[in-house]
Parts: structure tokens; C-alpha cells; sequence
């Protein structure tokens, strides 16, 4: 996972370039990362790399129950912020009707307690800078359970983000809440679609980061038709980076200056 930031001043974007930040998605080996037998290796193996950020999933992948289980996903937390990185929590998904104006409350609620007792355990002055995305590839109909409609996304993610500012609002100081997604997925027809409706149609003052996973290239050298030289298949996965930047520079004109992009 990569954190791509652009500055900008009014309307003109400074010369300043892209800063590439570098995480982790921790999801899938919590345990083993947080209170497995090797966490210490683990730890320092991160530390070694300059990890900046590391996104833990609630909701899905067999994550703890943050209510029955609270202390066993206070200690995913509380590894990342061992290792000196911003945890970037995850609210995947749930699976009552996407449709229904009860079930979409009761998920906001869930998430908004989950930041209450993050508050209550670290403080609102550490939390505020922490990362909360809602849900995980939407658009992706396996992982999603069918996939949503961009309407249905919507309505979860703007009931989401304005039950969790009733707690981080009193700690922001007039800083952006780090609330954001779609973190759609990248090999679906018409992703992009998603990323332009999220800045354009969210009010961008809900909007902290924008997340979207654009893989490279899932096979090695010379499978299934890629490059058997590792120098051209390198060099067209990298291809992708001046993209990244141009599309990073224009969301962050449009959420002036504060757009965040993770690209994995």
C-alpha cells in the first residue's frame, strides 16, 4: 500500500511533487502481527521498511467483534502504533440489505462505537489523525456480496461519516476528518466512475482521503502471456505510477490540497 499526497495552494498546485508514503494491509494476519509468537520479528521487519501506515479490518476476514472481543482488537491497534504507524481501520462491510435505511443505521452506529472506544483507550487527540475508510471494494460483487449500486454506497458512507464526527468532531481543531473511501477495486469495468462520483457528489467536507485499489499485475515473469524479462516486466508494472500522479493531483485540487490516495 502506498499514501500519495499532493500540496496545493488556491487553485494552483505548487512544485512540490508527489510524496510516496508506504504501508502495509495487515488485514488477513492480525493475530499473527499483533500477539502471534513472531510479532516481535514482525515489528521490527516493519520498522526496517519506514512503514507508515498499516489498515486493519473490522467486519470481515475473520476480525474480532469489537464489542465481545475489544481487547483483542485493541491489541492490532495498539501493534500498529508499536511500530511508530497510523492505523487506517476499515469498516468493511455488513450483510443485512444494502437498501435498508434501518440496516444502514445500525452499521453507522456500529462504527460510530468503534471510534468512540477508540477515543476512550488512546485519546481524541491521537485518534483524529488516524485513517477510517468505509467499506471494502464495494464494486466488486464477490467481495461485497452481490456489489453495491455508487447510490447504495453513498448512503452508507455519508451515514457512516456523519455518525463518526459526532465523536472526532470536538478533537479536529478545523482539521479534515481522515474519513474516506470508496477503495473500490481496479480490475472492475468503469472503477473510475466511482472515484469521480465519490469527490463530486459527497459532500467534500465528509471527505478526508480517497482510497482506491489499483493492483499491478497478479502473475510472475512469464505467466499467462507477461514478460518473461524481469527488466520489461518491471518496467510495465511501474508504467502506471505517471497515472497514479496525474489522477492524485486532480482529486487533490478538487479537495483542496487534502486529497490522500492509497494505491495497492
Amino acid at each position: 500500500m502506498t499514501e500519495a499526497k499532493a500540496v496545493v495552494r488556491g487553485s494552483n498546485l505548487t512544485e512540490t511533487r508527489m510524496r510516496l508514503l508506504y504501508g502495509v494491509n495487515q488485514a488477513d494476519q492480525c493475530w499473527d502481527f499483533a500477539l502471534g509468537p513472531n510479532r516481535e520479528r514482525i515489528a521490527a521487519r516493519l520498522r526496517e521498511i519506514d512503514t507508515r501506515m498499516i489498515r486493519l479490518f473490522l467486519f470481515d476476514k475473520g476480525a474480532p467483534d469489537p464489542v465481545t472481543e475489544w481487547p483483542v482488537f485493541a491489541s492490532y491497534v495498539q501493534a500498529v502504533l508499536d511500530v511508530g504507524a497510523t492505523p487506517m481501520i476499515t469498516f468493511a462491510k455488513f450483510r443485512r440489505p444494502f437498501n435498508d435505511a434501518r440496516a444502514v443505521r445500525w452499521f453507522a452506529n456500529r462504527c460510530a462505537d468503534v471510534v468512540w472506544n477508540c477515543i476512550e483507550q488512546w485519546g481524541g487527540e491521537v485518534v483524529r489523525d488516524w485513517y477510517w475508510c468505509v467499506w471494502n471494494e464495494p464494486n466488486n460483487g464477490w467481495i461485497s456480496d452481490g456489489g453495491l449500486s455508487f447510490d447504495e454506497y453513498r448512503r452508507i458512507y455519508e451515514e457512516v461519516a456523519q455518525r463518526i464526527l459526532r465523536w472526532l468532531g470536538p478533537y479536529l481543531d478545523e482539521r479534515k476528518p481522515l474519513i474516506g473511501g470508496p477503495a473500490v477495486e481496479g480490475f472492475q469495468p468503469f472503477w473510475w466512475d466511482w472515484v469521480w462520483r465519490f469527490v463530486n457528489e459527497i459532500d467534500n467536507s465528509l471527505i478526508g482521503f480517497i482510497d482506491w485499489h489499483r493492483y499491478a499485475d497478479w502473475r510472475d515473469n512469464g505467466e499467462n502471456g507477461a514478460p518473461s524479462d524481469d527488466r520489461n516486466y518491471r518496467a510495465l508494472i511501474m508504467s502506471v505510477a505517471p497515472d497514479y500522479e496525474a489522477r492524485a493531483r486532480a482529486i487533490a485540487q478538487v479537495l483542496n490540497g487534502r486529497g490522500i490516495l492509497n494505491i495497492w
